[in-house]
């Protein structure tokens, strides 16, 4: 596939709340073209104006010539643009989960762009949180790791003993930047909540028809004036001792 068949699109149609002619959803397509990735697309055919759809396509590119890693630098786009714009039809990427996990997303939009703003960047709310750079030194000291998925951003310690890092759903409801937790274990739990001192224990279930396989989390609150190492430190020696309570035996 050719690297000009893929990237980011907008659709502009009525919202029965907004109005006409408003920005209704961004996306991104890097594994199909942009004609196949809206061919049926429902936030069109389902449309009550859909004869009165607009689709506009954007395309990646540098003055530097070829990148790489195009697929991935589409994705961040997309997350950053969604976050700043807030589209209607859109839900994911709206409370920006993403754009706190790198520094560097920096878009500048050219042309016919729309309703979108000419230059949007992570900087701004990168620059508030350590959280990023203290996951990548506990991903490094563990030799871990960093997975992504639509729940979460972290590692998992100690062959998946215990996990590390950004959880989404509390991230959007708490606030809370980092964490760690376990999936329900009776005998590990009891372990987990004698050791898990210094934090809130929050207990979530991402899939509802397991309601009684839960993951329980202990949020880690960051002092201001503390540096990343010193944050690392203090977050290493809590992790070993509960990792080390989750080991031994009663």
């Amino acid at each position: 596939m050719k690297s000009n068949d893929i990237g980011l699109y907008q659709i502009y149609g009525t919202h029965h709340v907004y109005g006409s002619n408003v920005l209704l959803y961004i996306n991104r397509t890097t594994d199909q073209n942009f004609g196949s990735r809206l061919d049926s697309r429902e936030v069109i055919t389902e449309n009550q104006d859909s004869n009165n759809i607009k689709i506009y396509v954007g395309r990646i590119f540098s003055d530097m010539g070829k990148m790489d890693n195009l697929s991935e630098r589409i994705k961040w786009a997309e997350a950053i643009l969604i976050h700043s714009h807030a589209p209607a039809k859109n839900s994911s990427n709206i409370s920006g989960n993403r754009i706190y996990y790198t520094e560097s997303i920096h878009v500048l939009n050219y042309n016919n762009y729309r309703d979108l703003l000419p230059e949007v960047s992570s900087k701004r709310w990168y620059s508030t949180f350590k959280n990023i750079e203290i996951l990548k030194k506990i991903a490094t000291h563990y030799k871990c790791k960093i997975q992504e998925d639509e729940n979460n951003y972290g590692v998992l310690i100690d062959n998946g003993l215990l996990w590390f890092g950004i959880d989404n759903e509390l991230w959007d409801t708490k606030q809370v930047s980092l964490s760690y937790g376990l999936q329900n274990d009776d005998e590990l739990f009891n372990k987990f909540k004698k050791y898990s001192k210094k934090g809130e224990l929050y207990t979530y279930t991402y899939d509802e028809n397991k309601e009684d396989n839960p993951y329980y989390f202990v949020n880690i609150d960051l002092e201001q004036n503390l540096s990343i190492e010193e944050h690392v430190e203090t977050i290493i020696s809590e992790l070993d001792t509960i990792i080390k309570a989750l080991r031994d035996n009663p």
